[in-house]
């Protein structure tokens, strides 16, 4: 449920309920939500073979440092809007399904939400 939310016709996904941000997730639904997105995004991105522990480990690590208020939900939109050309190129992954991957699109996705917010204001 956390994962699969709809999002209408917004341009952006946005959620204010706190209890919803990665960071306020129990652990174990925030690593069942994780590995299922982390699946969904390797296959529907391309990627080939499985995704090692250790890089689903950084990822995780960076997902709770630096993008901590994000949801679920959030996460999943941000790869699919990168997928689908919403901001340019999709970022290339080279077959490296990492942090440094995850941080590249979320860093693209962020910057999109605030350029959408700055023209709804």
């Amino acid at each position: 449920d956390l994962v699969n939310q709809p999002f209408g016709r917004n341009e952006i996904c946005e959620y204010r309920n706190p209890e919803i941000q990665l960071r306020n997730l129990e652990p174990d639904i925030r690593k069942a939500g994780l590995g299922f997105i982390f699946a969904r995004i390797a296959i529907l991105s391309g990627f080939k073979g499985e995704i090692p522990d250790i890089n689903k480990e950084d990822i995780t690590d960076l997902l709770l440092t630096r993008f901590q208020t994000i949801s679920l939900n959030e996460l999943n939109f941000a790869f699919k809007i990168d997928r689908h050309g919403y901001h340019g190129e999709p970022t290339q992954h080279y077959q490296l399904f990492n942090a440094e991957y995850v941080a590249k699109v979320l860093n693209k996705y962020l910057e999109y939400k605030d350029g959408v917010r700055q023209r709804r204001f």
